[in-house]
């Protein structure tokens, strides 16, 4: 992270000791003879390029003599100073006891811009993202006027927070700026650095590459001159780069990246930096097989002294390499010593890890009870780590702990307790969104939320008065390929039907989940998604998927699903399932899902527990209607239909809506918040990488960009009873561990309960018909599902092809 130049500060002291900023103080008519050597001190510093040591001899000795004249802002100020170096040689814990409290003083203390930041810095490097975002804030609105570099620093601390909150256009804008304004090598080296993980993040490996590039290169120019930190930053960079190559393919490149943090490790003696280059040569060995490299980089890691957490990941790779080797009773024994380690430590994240793959080993020897009892323990701690996490942490750990899920489900099941295994698999679906929901109806901050057990979800089942089915696709743990599906079936009366699909038979011929969601979006102006590399060429029609995904997804289950087309199925997807258009799959006799049922989507079973406390207002007490926004940003076309639709609707909600100039950004934010219900005909952008970033097309201003983003709508108080997205692709969005991140999600976290959303780039002219039979079907029909329902039978008729009339979806947590 960027070191914060002594410039404002010093010249702040500089000022003092001649009387220029404190000509009110007590000390500065008649200044103590300690004071003006201590001064002479700070000046030294100042204007002398002197190692960090010597800086922080001469600060000490200024900060004894301050004190001994009792001169409490002076000494306060110089201990801001030593804090910071203290954090530039990487001793964080000191830095922290260094920091003195200003907090009594706020602004009126000379150094609390130097305070703040320090403070930011040291919160952002622990993890306390929310505490070190309201220290950067705080510190922009401080009262002394901000140096070059300091807006760097500002610009590249927020710019790193907003990466971990997953806010990568906000992370973007910051950072960019930080490059330009950078006066310090180290500043702007810090900037591009946080920029390649911002680049890495988003997978675009060769914008990453340029930019960890250059932050090595001025890190180089620096050396050891400006303190330890800037040498185990540059090493840390090399480890960044090699992984880039890695991504890359490149591993040649990789591991001469690698070897350059070894150089830089040995000129430190940090034998932690050491470890870190074995494991990383001995993992791209064992990703080649390299079987004899990869146990000399082992031996030579094990041998060497490092901290608990490198003797843990140390031991957790060797684990890897004898898997490898099919070793399985050798890979238990290094995790059983790594898991010794780990307990005295409490290092809850390293345990649940370990745990997690002792359950797995367990499981594949079939020692079910004990996979059951060893995976429970892992999920717990991974459970326990969500409490002390920000969102986007929440996410991340999400991905990795639904292994552990998966893993748990597996032994249920082989353990003959498929009931169990539901009660898990809903427990590891959409545990941050559930929080964060439940914390915004109730108006509650976000606290811990207990997952349902098996009568809390026989209850929702009653009192929804419909049947749900909820899917799980089973990953293999060595290849990461889908190997099982799990579909249960709760029916109002709470009796629990439980289906296994073997997905390896199905696979052979391209009937898994994967090739079904991308088969769906490979005709016309549909789009393919991530598939595995080898396989694009393989994606079945999408007029076969729909039959292959009737008999993957439906006929399983069919005899439990209700005889009526009016009683309701509440469909609970996972992972790629979201993307899967329910609605169109086709049976054996010809016939299309929703031609004999009526359906609608959750993120989870427990989200159609979390009843709405705000009131709703009636659909048609205040609707918004938005269609065709011109000009719009991004060159995005006109879409004539849209303005149709929107005047249809608009007529027949007896309303005005804003149609072309008239829907910029700003004034669709001004009413989102009052609206009883939300239409939006316009473009949508998909976000795939991230999600939170997909946008709403709308007409920019003079300080908006026009798109209205995810994660700009998740933090809005809306009170619609339905939003309608009628634009393409707004459905989807990231596909993580906690659920599908992108304006569906986001809209329901904001307060709005059913949304209408879109799986694909939808036709502009079905859509018109669509929609405008949806508007005239809902006071007809006695709920949203049924009315969804009929619009598509309707438009069916007169658009018969699926993709004409089954991309939209509604997703629902209370209707």
């Amino acid at each position: 992270m960027p070191r914060l130049t002594l410039h404002i500060r010093l010249l702040l002291l500089s000022c003092l000791s001649y009387g220029l900023a404190v000509s009110n103080a007590p000390h500065a008519i008649a200044q103590p003879a300690a004071d003006m050597t201590a001064d002479r001190l700070v000046q030294t510093v100042q204007v002398r390029r002197l190692p960090n040591f010597i800086r922080q001899n001469k600060l000490r000795q200024a900060a004894r003599l301050y004190r001994q004249s009792n001169n409490t802002e002076k000494l306060q100020t110089v201990q801001v100073q030593l804090a910071e170096l203290a954090y530039e040689d990487g001793q964080y814990v000191r830095a922290k006891r260094l920091l003195p409290t200003l907090e009594r003083y706020g602004r009126r203390h000379p150094a609390w811009l130097s305070y703040l930041l320090t403070k930011g810095r040291l919160e952002l490097q622990q993890g306390q993202y929310q505490q070190a975002l309201s220290s950067f804030n705080r510190g922009r609105t401080g009262p002394f006027p901000q140096q070059r570099d300091d807006r760097t620093i500002l610009n590249t601390q927020v710019g790193e927070l907003y990466r971990a909150f997953g806010w990568y256009r906000q992370a973007e804008s910051h950072l960019s700026n930080a490059t330009i304004t950078a006066k310090s090598r180290l500043h702007r080296a810090e900037a591009l650095a946080t920029m390649g993980r911002l680049q890495f993040d988003l997978g675009q490996y060769d914008n990453a590459k340029r930019y960890y590039t250059q932050a090595i290169s001025l890190r180089q120019g620096v050396g050891h001159q400006r303190g330890r930190r800037n040498l185990l930053e540059l090493a840390r960079n090399h480890i960044e780069l090699g992984q880039v190559y890695r991504a890359l393919g490149q591993t040649r490149n990789s591991q001469t990246q690698y070897r350059a943090s070894q150089s830089v490790a040995v000129a430190i003696q940090d034998n932690d930096l050491t470890i870190q280059f074995h494991l990383q040569m001995a993992e791209l060995a064992i990703a080649d097989k390299d079987w004899r490299t990869a146990k000399q980089q082992l031996d030579q890691a094990k041998r060497t002294p490092g901290n608990p957490q490198n003797q843990i990941a140390t031991l957790n790779t060797l684990a890897d390499y004898h898997m490898g080797r099919n070793a399985p009773d050798e890979a238990l024994a290094q995790y059983q010593q790594a898991a010794k380690i780990a307990q005295p430590q409490n290092a809850a994240a390293a345990l649940a890890h370990i745990e997690h793959n002792i359950g797995q080993l367990q499981l594949a020897k079939s020692q079910y009870p004990q996979a059951i009892a060893t995976l429970g323990r892992s999920i717990e701690r991974y459970e326990s780590l969500r409490f002390d996490l920000q969102t986007m942490d929440k996410v991340i750990l999400a991905d990795r702990q639904s292994q552990a899920y998966q893993a748990l489900q597996q032994a249920y099941v082989a353990n003959g307790q498929p009931e169990q295994a539901l009660v898990i698999a809903e427990r590891g679906r959409a545990r941050t969104f559930i929080e964060l929901l439940s914390a915004r109806l109730t108006e509650q901050r976000i606290n811990p939320v207990q997952p349902p057990n098996l009568a809390d979800i026989r209850t929702i089942a009653r009192n929804k008065a419909a049947t749900i089915v909820t899917y799980s696709i089973i990953h293999d743990a060595t290849t990461k390929t889908e190997s099982t599906l799990y579909i249960w079936v709760i029916q109002p009366t709470g009796k629990i039907q439980f289906q296994s699909v073997d997905l390896h038979a199905q696979s052979a011929q391209n009937y898994s989940p994967k090739m079904i969601a991308a088969a769906m979006r490979s005709k016309n102006r549909l789009h393919i998604t991530q598939v595995q590399a080898n396989a694009t060429a393989n994606i079945p029609s999408a007029r076969t998927s729909l039959r292959s995904g009737y008999d993957l997804l439906i006929q399983p289950i069919a005899q439990w699903l209700p005889p009526s087309s009016t009683e309701r199925i509440i469909i609970v997807p996972q992972g790629v399932l979201f993307s899967v258009p329910f609605h169109a799959l086709k049976n054996q006799a010809g016939r299309y899902f929703i031609e004999s049922h009526t359906i609608q989507l959750a993120p989870s079973i427990q989200t159609l527990g979390i009843s709405h406390q705000r009131p709703i207002q009636a659909l048609t007490a205040n609707p918004l209607i938005i269609g065709n926004p011109a000009p719009m940003p991004a060159d995005f076309e006109a879409l004539p239909g849209a303005e149709r639709e929107a005047t249809a609707i608009a007529k027949l909600l007896k309303t005005e809506a804003l149609i072309g100039a008239a829907a910029t950004e700003k004034t669709v934010r001004a009413q989102l918040s009052q609206a009883s219900l939300i239409h939006l005909a316009t473009h949508g952008l998909l976000d795939e990488q991230q999600g939170m970033a997909s946008a709403i097309a709308l007409v920019p201003g003079a300080n908006s960009d026009g798109l209205l983003t995810a994660s700009e709508l998740s933090q809005l108080q809306l009170q619609a009873n339905l939003a309608v997205l009628s634009a393409c692709e707004t459905g989807r969005g990231k596909i993580t561990g906690d659920g599908v991140l992108g304006l569906s999600r986001s809209l329901i976290l904001a307060g709005v309960p059913n949304v209408v959303v879109s799986l694909w780039a939808v036709p502009d002219k079905s859509t018109e018909t669509l929609m405008t039979e949806f508007y005239r079907q809902l006071p007809q029909q006695s709920n949203k599902a049924q009315a969804l329902r009929q619009a598509m039978l309707t438009t069916m008729k007169i658009h018969p092809e699926p993709i004409d009339w089954a991309g939209f979806v509604l997703l629902s947590v209370d209707d």
